[in-house]
């Protein structure tokens, strides 16, 4: 695959929104930031992958905004994707690169032959910590034939940290989840945002609450995501499934 070099962005997160969030309120807001930078969310490839890859009907999304950044406050934060029904045989590749182009994270994991929404939370990488400011890109490939990288079903965009040092909240996070996930989504920090409420929807999936804000975020003009708000969490995460090396 090849890689993009990444460029220098400036981001301002500009707190406007005051008092309960509604969803009318983020899909007007000034939070989410406006650059829109170089990134693919959903999965493609140069080449049709074989029908013994995945289900050829769907592909994997990345739940991102559609800017392509996905702005944070963590120094390990978790990422979320849609994949389908991908073969055991083949593997999933997430790769980090920061703005040297340098690499910082690299896994490879066997897939699961289940569908849904699967978690990759760094938080459980010691080695990966993203520094407030800088810019990193990410990769999330298919690996339907590893001896042919062309077959690749492959997403990719960016990650921004900012500084919480300053006063970036209208409603700072509490130990209730739901109310943090607001308070990330009013600041424009969807990764953390998404990331919580994904907690929620794993820890109780009975909560009407919790599955309607996921269906109306990701109906939100700033995700536009509705074709995956159905998607159900896959149970293992990202970092928890079998390793698989590349040659």
């Amino acid at each position: 695959m090849r890689l993009i070099r990444t460029v220098m962005i400036a981001v301002v997160v500009a707190i406007s929104i005051a008092g309960p969030l509604s969803t009318h309120g983020l899909a007007s807001s000034k939070n989410a930031p406006s650059d829109n930078l170089p990134g693919r969310r959903v999965g493609a490839g140069v080449r049709q992958p074989d029908n013994a890859c995945m289900e050829v009907t769907q592909t994997q999304v990345a739940i991102i905004p559609v800017s392509n950044l996905g702005v944070t406050a963590q120094a390990q934060p978790t990422l979320l994707f849609y994949v389908p029904a991908v073969n055991p045989e083949r593997t999933l590749e997430f790769v980090l690169r920061d703005e040297n182009d340098q690499e910082v994270y690299d896994k490879t994991v066997a897939a699961t032959g289940e569908g849904g929404i699967i978690r990759l939370d760094l938080s459980e990488e010691v080695a990966v910590s993203l520094e407030p400011g800088k810019n990193y890109q990410w990769y999330f490939s298919v690996i339907c034939n590893s001896s042919d990288r062309s077959q690749d079903i492959s997403s990719y965009g960016w990650i921004r940290r900012v500084d919480t040092g300053v006063a970036v909240f209208s409603s700072p996070p509490t130990t209730d989840l739901l109310s943090t996930a607001r308070s990330y989504a009013e600041a424009g920090m969807w990764l953390d945002a998404l990331a919580e409420l994904d907690s929620l929807r794993r820890t109780q999936p009975s909560n009407p609450a919790v599955s309607r804000l996921w269906e109306e975020w990701l109906l939100l003009p700033t995700l536009n995501l509705a074709s995956v708000t159905q998607a159900n969490p896959i149970s293992s995460p990202f970092n928890q499934l079998m390793s698989r090396s590349q040659n």
